[in-house]
């Protein structure tokens, strides 16, 4: 990753693929993540290991999860080893801090308020296969099969251009992951928040609380004492609190049990987001005869969850292309289009992830830009911005061309960088970005600067814009 040292702060503000290899795309290409996955002991895959994985598209594989001075420590077998337990470890199956941002009625129907935004990401069981012509069945054929790879879904209503809503997206391949091998079954984004520099982990909850589940496989190796006197499930979701005098977790104790979701014992609860502050949650079973996407509502009717669907009663499930026998087992829910959030200083969201505009001027399309905040040395941060396509002439030597706008607006349009393209790079459309640090004058004042990527063959003879991506420094 090349960084561009651009001061956009006098100069924005002075002046007022192939059909066999699609690329990543969508709003949430590239994007930083931590996850878990299945526990694959012939593969050395631990159930309980957490990775890290930054911005952008990784061709090694991503670092263990880390301690940070001042920043909750979210490694599960540090955790377990703090609460007496050896290897092997229980395989966590679902994880959330409590951050997510579920946007629904009482009925669980998608109600997404004016002017605003929203989406999952998702990953589904290696085993799935997905409606026919629908996105997962693709992904069932490539190289990576599916079970590792990350999905992405803008809710419908939401205030974006209309061919990024409720249009189901690859977000990345498993390689793209960094991983060669393995299936994503425990998913946060918000975890990566505490990464960031002081001012957007300040917009995190003052008293972290960290959730999991634990696959029915393993409950073996949970101490009985984490039930509290309920009977051992892997439908119990467990709940940690940080110390901030400590800075070590408290003991798992039990949040929900089985029976107050309304399963069964012998049921397995495989992904959860849980959105505190709204008292709601989103999560899944490996039941069959369940739907693979459940909305409950925390504060009024815990014990009967029903499919997370839009106004019409089309199922969120559906509209991602899965069939019945299909597992979705790790979840994340976002909303970056709110600014604030009652009684805290801003939604760190809002400063973390670009939102997707129209084209504006008048080019094919080739792609979707992307862009995501990261942690940064000086302590202010900087954007990452990244595109994958190829222009109308197809793949071939090129270039990937950066320039940067205030807002909307596309006069100035200041140059910010060139890269140049691989049409021999094994990842599909060749996705290459540049850093972009944020003037520390501009850090969280909410300035929008529009990023827009354009694409070039080497002759000079085709050129297309890829979707811009509006953030908010």
């Amino acid at each position: 990753m090349r960084t561009i040292p651009v001061l956009l702060a006098a100069s924005l503000l002075a002046t007022p693929g192939t059909a066999q290899c699609p690329p990543s795309d969508g709003m949430f290409a590239g994007t930083w993540a931590a996850f878990s996955t299945v526990e694959d002991s012939p593969h050395g895959l631990a159930g309980e290991t957490l990775f890290d994985k930054p911005a952008g598209f990784l061709r090694t594989p991503p670092s263990r999860w880390a301690p940070m001075p001042g920043a909750p420590d979210f490694r599960f077998d540090v955790l377990f080893r703090q609460c007496g337990l050896g290897a092997p470890f229980p395989d966590v199956d679902a994880t959330s801090i409590g951050e997510d941002w579920i946007l629904a009625d009482a009925n669980g129907r998608i109600d997404v308020p004016a002017n605003r935004w929203a989406a999952i990401t998702f990953s589904v069981s290696a085993s799935s296969r997905g409606q026919p012509n629908s996105l997962i069945r693709a992904e069932t054929a490539s190289p990576d099969g599916v079970g590792g790879d990350l999905f992405s879904l803008v809710l419908p209503g939401s205030a974006l251009p209309p061919a990024h809503v409720d249009n189901p997206r690859l977000a990345l391949q498993r390689s793209q992951t960094g991983l060669s091998e393995g299936d994503i079954d425990a998913l946060d984004h918000f975890m990566r928040l505490n990464r960031m520099s002081t001012g957007i982990a300040n917009g995190l909850f003052a008293t972290p609380q960290w959730f999991f589940s634990i696959s029915s496989a393993t409950l073996a190796r949970v101490p009985a004492t984490w039930f509290g006197g309920t009977p051992p499930s892997g439908a119990t979701i467990f709940v940690v609190t940080l110390s901030r005098v400590t800075g070590t977790w408290t003991c798992p104790r039990v949040y929900l049990s089985f029976r107050d979701l309304g399963l069964a014992q012998t049921e397995d609860v495989d992904a959860i987001a849980i959105d505190l502050r709204n008292q709601r949650m989103l999560f899944s079973t490996k039941t069959r005869t369940r739907n693979e996407i459940l909305y409950v509502d925390l504060g009024a009717d815990i014990g009967n969850p029903v499919p997370y669907a839009d106004q019409g009663g089309q199922t969120v499930t559906d509209k991602a292309g899965l069939i019945e026998d299909d597992d979705v087992d790790a979840i994340c829910a976002i909303d970056p289009s709110l600014r604030s959030r009652p009684g805290e200083p801003l939604n760190p969201m809002f400063h973390s992830v670009g939102a997707p505009f129209p084209l504006a001027f008048g080019l094919p399309r080739a792609g979707d830009g992307t862009a995501f905040r990261v942690p940064s040395a000086n302590g202010v941060d900087a954007f990452e911005t990244y595109v994958a396509g190829w222009p109308p002439a197809g793949a071939g030597d090129g270039f990937a061309i950066l320039l940067a706008s205030p807002g909307a607006s596309t006069s100035p349009l200041i140059d910010v960088g060139v890269v140049a393209r691989d049409p021999r790079d094994p990842f599909c459309g060749n996705p290459v970005g540049l850093t972009v640090p944020i003037p520390a004058t501009l850090a969280l004042q909410g300035t929008p600067i529009m990023f827009r990527w354009f694409l070039v063959d080497d002759r000079f003879a085709t050129l297309a814009e890829a979707t811009p991506t509006l953030v908010r420094l």
